[in-house]
């Protein structure tokens, strides 16, 4: 059941993607919306965009896991994603 309302959050990400990605999502915990929304984002391979939403959440309050944050300071210092989403 969860990974059917993940790949439907994916397919609507990818249906809304030119209108702004960050309206529809099921997951309930702004958290794993977050982790959610930066997967899809380095899907897509967009290192800055994934650096403005991560600063806009912690801005918001969420406080993203320990796995997100070494993701954050890997993108910074080498405006690159690692090889997979480091999710601990």
């Amino acid at each position: 059941m969860i990974e059917q309302g993940v790949n439907l959050v994916k397919m609507v990400f990818m249906l809304q993607s030119t209108l702004g990605y960050k309206q529809y999502f099921i997951e309930s915990v702004d958290e794993v919306k977050l982790y959610i929304l930066l997967e899809l984002i380095m899907d897509f391979q967009r290192t800055q965009d994934w650096i403005h939403e991560f600063d806009l959440a912690v801005q918001s309050g969420v406080n993203p896991r320990n796995g997100l944050r070494k993701m954050y300071k890997y993108i910074n210092e080498k405006n690159d994603f690692p090889d997979y989403m480091i999710s601990y």
